[in-house]
């Protein structure tokens, strides 16, 4: 009766919702020429197909950005890493660091008259790497730096807690 009267459901008037938002011509609809269709397989379909779009617009989003870098070469997937954010100082300060806009004196003395050198070692300039090794230099710094923003597959919860104690203790 609905088909014939041209009345959509509500089945229908979502799908094309999610059509002109995701802007996804993927996402169809049941098939009217299937009278048995799982909803539950329809439901699953639909979701991996925007989770699909969003991954893409990320991966997208993150390669116009040059301070993403690091964090668009080393994470490959979107969400994030249980309790790895706590809404402490640490936390914000660990966003920025992965995000490649920590505020070290080496990014601020490009627009601030002030010396890039540490304050801490007073050897070597204050850059990202360098607040992150603790005025070290050791050999597999890229691999070390990743694992301690949590972006290694063999990060921890202690290495990214360590970090973001050092971050509180370094600003």
């Amino acid at each position: 009766m609905m088909k014939n009267a041209s009345i959509p459901t509500k089945l229908q008037k979502r799908s094309l919702e999610l059509k002109k938002k995701f802007g996804s011509q993927s996402i169809r609809e049941i098939p009217r020429s299937t009278l048995r269709v799982s909803l539950g397989v329809y439901k699953k379909y639909v979701n991996e197909t925007i989770k699909n779009k969003l991954d893409q617009d990320w991966v997208e989003g993150m390669s116009e950005k040059r301070t993403l870098e690091r964090y668009s070469t080393y994470k490959t997937v979107r969400g994030n890493i249980e309790h790895i954010y706590d809404n402490t100082r640490g936390s914000r300060l660990l966003a920025n660091a992965r995000a490649g806009c920590l505020q070290t004196r080496k990014f601020r003395s490009r627009f601030k008259n002030i010396g890039a050198t540490c304050l801490r070692c007073e050897r070597e300039e204050e850059t990202q790497e360098h607040v992150i090794l603790e005025c070290e230099d050791p050999p597999d710094a890229e691999c070390i730096i990743r694992k301690r923003l949590g972006l290694h597959e063999e990060s921890t919860p202690k290495m990214i807690f360590d970090t973001k104690v050092m971050l509180e203790e370094w600003v």
